[in-house]
């Protein structure tokens, strides 16, 4: 079983970082492109699709999040909300 780790403020992305890192790890799976010159497949990294399926994702984050951890004053919820608008800004 893993360890849970606590970590400072200085390690946790803000809500406009982690909306970015989640399209551009969206963007390296929604879609391939040919490549003519290698002769293989090769991820798109701006596609139309990564974004979408970053606020899919963060949806999901948001609907599973438990409900005591806003009770207990985990600021989860707020984060990924924060992360949402961000996304909706790119």
């Amino acid at each position: 079983m893993k360890e849970l780790v606590a970590l400072s403020k200085e390690q946790i992305m803000n809500p406009k970082e982690k909306a970015q890192e989640l399209v551009d790890m969206m963007g390296m799976y929604t879609s391939t492109s040919f490549n003519h010159i290698n002769g293989k497949y090769e991820p798109i990294y701006r596609n139309p699709y990564a974004k979408q399926c970053a606020l899919l994702s963060v949806d999901e984050i948001l609907n599973n999040i438990d409900f005591a951890s806003m009770l207990t004053g985990a600021d989860d919820y707020n984060y990924w909300l924060q992360v949402k608008q961000e996304l909706k800004k790119l």
